[in-house]
């Protein structure tokens, strides 16, 4: 497994390859952590799935098993999203009609604010990414793809360079920018020509271009500050 995690770190195709034979793994893995069957239609599969796809980067070889490794990443990432879950559902706390009125409406608020005020700004930011993050992937799931589809087709090194530059491009020509957006493909050729990037890499991370083209176009800034 160690080898493999070193291969992947450098190949897109056997990163690729690596992520969907460990897919039964990494869904076994999410079930323990959150005490319930998970599937891949569950947010935390999408949690554990980027946990696990951070890790092979991240991880050290000579540093321990990476599988173990691996593990407490994505314990911790889904630690981390059920404590924001929690905070949430502490905020919107039921009470009846009549506290709505009166010193009964002030209590209520009062404890609402005493009960969030710290932790509300280490969490507004998570909260705000992981609301860009399903919207995006609705996004994505209408133009037939997801961000499994992605994980091994994220560029990388040169790569993210060269789809940098067709990212400027696409921002500086807001026609082009809305067309990829409307019709939800890649014009590879006019944007070869343009930028000087290869046939080979837009097609190679067409999926990516999209996506980064439909973040370029407004209401995800949190997310465009990690494409950029």
């Amino acid at each position: 497994m160690n080898n493999r995690v070193a291969v992947a770190k450098v190949s897109e195709f056997q990163r690729e390859n690596l992520i969907r034979d460990m897919e039964q793994q990494i869904l076994s893995i999410a079930s323990r952590v959150s005490g319930r069957r998970i599937t891949t239609s569950d947010d935390e599969w999408s949690i554990a799935l980027w946990a696990f796809n951070s890790s092979i980067d991240s991880y050290i070889e000579g540093k321990g098993d990476y599988l173990s490794y691996a593990r407490k990443r994505i314990k911790s990432a889904l630690d981390e999203y059920r404590e924001g879950e929690k905070m949430r559902t502490q905020v919107e706390i039921p009470f009846a009609p009549d506290m709505l009125i009166g010193d009964g409406r002030n209590l209520v608020l009062e404890m609402v604010s005493r009960e969030t005020e710290i932790e509300e700004v280490r969490s507004a930011e998570e909260e705000v990414v992981r609301a860009e993050i399903a919207e995006l992937g609705g996004v994505l799931k209408d133009y037939g793809f997801s961000f499994f589809d992605m994980a091994g087709h994220t560029p990388r090194g040169a790569a993210r360079t060269e789809c940098s530059k067709i990212i400027t491009y696409l921002k500086a020509n807001r026609t082009v920018l809305n067309a990829v957006i409307d019709e939800g493909k890649v014009p590879a050729g006019l944007l070869s020509a343009k930028t000087g990037v290869s046939l080979g890499t837009i097609s190679k991370y067409d999926k990516y271009i999209l996506m980064a083209a439909v973040v370029a176009g407004g209401g995800f800034p949190t997310i465009a500050d990690y494409i950029r």
